[in-house]
C-alpha cells in the first residue's frame, strides 16, 4: 500500500511541476491580449496628455480673455469720455452761440 501511495503521490508532483504545453494558439492568444493590454495603456497615456494640453491651452485662452476685455473696457472708456467731452463743449452756451452766428468766419 505504502509503494502505490508513494506512486501516486510522485505522479501528482511531477503534475504540479511541469509546465502545461503552450499551443500555437494559446501562444496567439496570449500575445493577442498583452499587445491589446499594451496599446490601451499607450491610449490612455495619450488620453491624458491630452487632457493636460487642453488644460494649458484653456489657461492660455482665459488669461488672454481677460488682458483682451480689459483693453477694450478701457478703449470704450476713453471714447466715451471723448465723446462726452464734446457733448459738454457743445451744450456750452457760448459756444452754441459762436457756432450759431458764425463768427469764425469774420
Amino acid at each position: 500500500m505504502k509503494s502505490i501511495e508513494n506512486n501516486q503521490l510522485e505522479d501528482q508532483t511531477e503534475q504540479s511541476l511541469s509546465f502545461p504545453e503552450v499551443g500555437p494558439l494559446t501562444a496567439l492568444a496570449e500575445g493577442l491580449h498583452q499587445e491589446v493590454g499594451d496599446f490601451v495603456k499607450l491610449e490612455l497615456t495619450a488620453e491624458e496628455m491630452l487632457r493636460e494640453e487642453a488644460m494649458l491651452l484653456r489657461a492660455y485662452v482665459v488669461d488672454d480673455a481677460k488682458n483682451f476685455w480689459r483693453e477694450l473696457r478701457c478703449e470704450v472708456m476713453y471714447w466715451e469720455l471723448t465723446a462726452g467731452a464734446l457733448m459738454l463743449r457743445a451744450a456750452d452756451p457760448v459756444q452754441a452761440e459762436w457756432q450759431r452766428q458764425g463768427w469764425w468766419h469774420k
